[in-house]
């Protein structure tokens, strides 16, 4: 009688488990599809689109300089250190990406509270196939930082642009 209950327990806390992870991978589904957008470009059309997102901060340069396939930031740890508290929060980060061979714009927005629970202090940008060193900035940094243009970065083929509001 005894070893029958055990297994009714064992069962229940292994279909718990299962439900548990399907939910976890169909919330993960749903908030990837919600926050991407993937439209057909030109090249012409998709600089159209990063010129009205880049009117944005039309007076700031990115925190973070790419060139080719490096990025230029030697003094980005004393920015960040020197940044002052932004005066309001923001909610997400975003990402745009134009590839000439793709003939396409994604959009990428991910809410801060992901953000955050990746517990991360680098994201990595590729572009045009060349993978971009990773950039150590971590969530509390965007946080203090505010809205803010994180990387711009253009070559012949592509583009990227990287912003927090």
């Amino acid at each position: 009688m005894k070893n029958k209950t055990w297994l009714w327990i064992l069962l229940g806390l292994v279909a718990i488990g299962v439900v548990g992870c399907f939910t976890l991978v169909g919330t993960g589904v749903y908030v990837v599809r919600k926050n991407m957008k993937v439209t057909p470009a030109t090249a012409e059309s998709a600089q159209d689109e990063f010129a009205r997102v880049r009117a944005q901060f039309a007076d700031q340069e990115p925190l973070v300089q790419i060139t080719g396939s490096e990025h230029a930031t030697p003094d980005l740890e004393q920015r960040l250190k020197d940044a002052p508290k932004a005066p309001e929060p923001i909610s997400a980060m975003h990402v745009m990406v134009w590839e000439e061979k793709e003939g396409r714009v994604v959009r990428v927005s991910l809410p801060m509270w992901l953000i955050r629970m990746g517990n991360r202090d680098s994201f990595k940008v590729d572009a045009g196939g060349a993978a971009i060193e990773r950039i150590k900035i971590s969530p509390q940094d965007l946080e203090r930082l505010g809205p803010t243009l994180l990387v711009d970065h253009r070559d012949r083929r592509s583009r990227v642009l990287v912003w927090t509001e």
